[in-house]
């Protein structure tokens, strides 16, 4: 057995079983790829793929287990290269995956914070959403991820909370609610919203408010990004929910923040990496940092 007949079959699965798209990606030949999974499957003694003719459709039960642990195989293979580096004391690079959110209010202190204490490091930062996030560091695409959803109820990942924050309203100086100094979820039913689309930023904790008090809000229009709401917020088209922290001070310009005074969820942001992953040391230090500044990142 091969580490490159491991890669090839996990490959093959990343690629939903397309024999195309996995040659595509691997830079193998077919006729390869296939002599390769064969000989696997000879040696273990099992059929690794359900098979419908010369396609496959899937993992046997067999399969699966040995994906499981070809997985682990590959993240330790990852671990032996960071190793590797560590002992040469050779430059690191750190991929950050995380929501737009994140990188925009909450990374870009923590990123100066960490090129002051470690210049050599070399940051990357993926955008998706949370679901893509842990797809991410699964395929080895990132080596952490930050974000509220999802995260914190993963066996495999390890998981450190970094702050809690809140939802709050923003609507233009001359709307009707301006004047008020605090929103409950009742008043905020009575008219059009524009929040966040469903898996970014706490939009589902959102939703469940509103059927705590038993009303269905009336969302005309949903963004992932805070940027595109409050813009929308400005044109007139409804009064915007976002996270407290995407409310900054050249906002005040021309929206106006309430908080919302009762039936609203502190949500929790976190940091997470695969169990068994190895960090070399500068890697650790700039999770510190990451990790020191959430415990007291200030909510607006």
């Amino acid at each position: 057995m091969k580490l490159s007949q491991l890669n090839i079959f996990i490959a093959i699965v990343e690629n939903g079983f397309n024999i195309t798209r996995t040659v595509e990606k691997t830079f193998i030949v077919q006729s390869a790829l296939s002599r390769q999974i064969k000989l696997l499957e000879e040696e273990l003694g099992h059929p690794l793929f359900n098979r419908q003719g010369k396609r496959f459709t899937g993992l046997t039960h067999f399969g699966e287990k040995v994906h499981k642990i070809a997985l682990s195989i590959r993240a330790n293979e990852k671990n032996i290269q960071s190793l590797a580096k560590d002992w040469s004391e050779k430059e690191s690079v750190l991929t950050i995956a995380t929501t737009h959110t994140q990188a925009k209010y909450f990374l870009t202190e923590t990123i100066k914070r960490i090129r002051q204490k470690l210049p050599n490091l070399e940051l990357r930062i993926e955008q998706s959403n949370p679901n893509g996030l842990i797809s991410m560091l699964e395929k080895q695409q990132a080596d952490i991820v930050i974000c509220t959803e999802e995260i914190g109820t993963r066996e495999h990942l390890h998981y450190t909370p970094c702050y809690q924050w809140k939802h709050c309203i923003v609507v233009p100086h001359n709307h009707q609610l301006a004047d008020k100094k605090t929103l409950s979820l009742e008043e905020v039913a009575n008219y059009p919203i524009v929040t966040y689309v469903h898996g970014f930023t706490g939009r589902d904790t959102i939703q469940r408010s509103f059927l705590a008090i038993n009303r269905k809000p009336q969302v005309i229009l949903s963004a992932s990004d805070s940027d595109i709401i409050k813009t929308y917020v400005r044109i007139g088209f409804g009064v915007g929910i976002i996270a407290q922290m995407a409310y900054q001070e050249e906002d005040q310009k021309n929206l106006k923040m309430i908080p919302i005074s009762s039936n609203t969820t502190t949500l929790q942001t976190g940091i997470a990496w695969l169990n068994n992953r190895y960090f070399n040391r500068t890697i650790k230090q700039a999770i510190d940092i990451i990790i020191n500044y959430g415990k007291t990142f200030p909510e607006k």
